[in-house]
């Protein structure tokens, strides 16, 4: 049979959603699997209220960047595995110096899918040829605003005008060189201050060249904005409003937005979201221990990025980090005794997003 067989059986298994035995399949036969996100610093150049790098307990800590050396010994192992490389998580990537060589090592392993999480203000040209030059698929921009004002309260430090000009740059240099990629993509965390422009966001993320908005629910970080102020749980007509608004703008616009379900509001249920993928969540097999990986700049590694380090890649394989008694456990616990699992007991992905939701992106034409 030929790999792109393997690969249509393996995305009709997915399909119906067994997802835990499409991981199964593309190990036995070797295809890329891994869902992989890696932070080479720890390090933002701005303070955001609603980020974790403006909670107290987060601005103290301090670690070094990653080596080049140790991103190179973490690729040899596991990116022939990996289909999706996100070479971000929840720091700037732009602030590891010499970024555009870890772009190069990551280009040398022809990845179906890289890209990386930006707040922008950094990018420059070196890091936008690195990116067209390794074939980057998407770079995704967070910006939280579609006016200069709005932008500026929810990116503390950053600068209108400045970032607009860096995502021209990056277009400028794509139409020079002929290519498609990297796509440009855009990230939006929702409060009740930019609600009223997530339409005009389409508007702007449409004008420079974006391709996808993915708009995301505040999440309590412990951050400098007041969450119960900001968070829309307590406004949930307010937010299906302003989503089905969303969804008919994008529609017209040809551009896809990814908005959070509406909210179910009853006299005796006001506030809980409703969302097929959420109501599943808590009977679906989570595969996050199987399919996902996140890395630490030091080489600290999780299943999740809610669970502390359970392995260290600085100082094992990947194979031997999968092996260790407590992801053995994890992995049995979610197969076979889940109400004691992770699942039940602290995953804070059922409430932040779809549990699996990295994992349900796969590529038709990855081989």
């Amino acid at each position: 049979m030929k790999l792109t067989s393997y690969y249509r059986l393996y995305h009709f298994i997915e399909r119906y959603r067994l997802k835990y035995r499409a991981v199964q399949v593309a190990r036995l036969l070797r295809l890329r699997y891994l869902v992989v996100r890696i932070d080479t610093n720890f390090l933002c150049n701005l303070k955001c209220p609603s980020c974790h790098f403006s909670a107290d307990r987060i601005s103290s800590m301090r670690q070094p960047a990653m080596s080049l050396e140790l991103f190179e010994k973490i690729a040899r192992d596991v990116f022939p595995r990996t289909r999706i490389l996100i070479l971000s998580c929840g720091a700037e990537p732009l602030m590891t110096r010499n970024f555009d060589q870890f772009l190069d090592t990551s280009g040398a392993y022809n990845l179906p899918f890289l890209g990386f999480v930006t707040n922008g203000m950094l990018l420059d040209e070196e890091h936008v040829e690195a990116s067209i030059r390794n074939r980057v698929s998407e770079i995704i921009f967070s910006l939280d605003g579609a006016t200069k004002e709005t932008y500026e309260k929810h990116k503390a430090g950053g600068n209108f005008e400045q970032v607009l000009s860096n995502i021209e740059m990056l277009r400028n240099y794509r139409a020079r060189a002929k290519a498609k990629h990297p796509a440009i993509r855009f990230n939006y965390v929702l409060t009740r201050s930019n609600l009223t422009e997530i339409c005009d966001f389409l508007k702007l993320a449409k004008s420079l060249g974006g391709s996808t908005v993915r708009f995301r629910h505040l999440t309590d970080w412990g951050a400098a904005m007041d969450f119960s102020k900001e968070t829309l749980s307590s406004s949930p007509e307010l937010y299906n409003r302003y989503h089905d608004e969303a969804r008919q703008l994008a529609t017209e616009l040809g551009i896809e937005a990814l908005l959070p379900a509406p909210f179910h509001v009853s006299d005796h249920d006001s506030g809980r979201q409703v969302s097929s993928s959420r109501k599943k969540s808590a009977s679906t097999l989570c595969i996050q221990p199987w399919a996902f990986l996140y890395v630490e700049p030091q080489g600290l590694c999780r299943p999740c990025f809610f669970v502390p380090p359970q392995g260290d890649l600085s100082k094992m394989t990947f194979s031997e980090y999968q092996s260790l008694p407590q992801m053995k456990e994890r992995k049995q616990r979610l197969l076979h005794d889940v109400e004691n699992s992770c699942l039940f007991k602290d995953c804070r992905m059922k409430i932040t997003s779809s549990v699996n939701d990295d994992s349900n992106f796969l590529l038709s034409n990855a081989d």
